[in-house]
């Protein structure tokens, strides 16, 4: 469980790194973007972790 948690706040903190060079508002960033970039890339992180037929993304 500590890796996904792991897998999740490392997607965060990169997606929020990569708006804030592109000049985006911090709000924006924070209640658009950021909540929507993290579960999708945490989700294909589930299923390429846990299921082993799972197609390579």
């Amino acid at each position: 469980m500590s890796c996904l948690l792991i897998l999740f706040a490392v997607s965060g903190g990169f997606f929020y790194d990569l708006l804030r060079s592109l000049h985006m508002e911090e709000t924006k960033i924070l209640y658009e973007w950021l909540p929507g970039l993290v579960t999708a890339y945490g989700g294909l992180g589930c299923i390429a972790f846990f299921y082993h037929d799972a197609p390579l993304i």
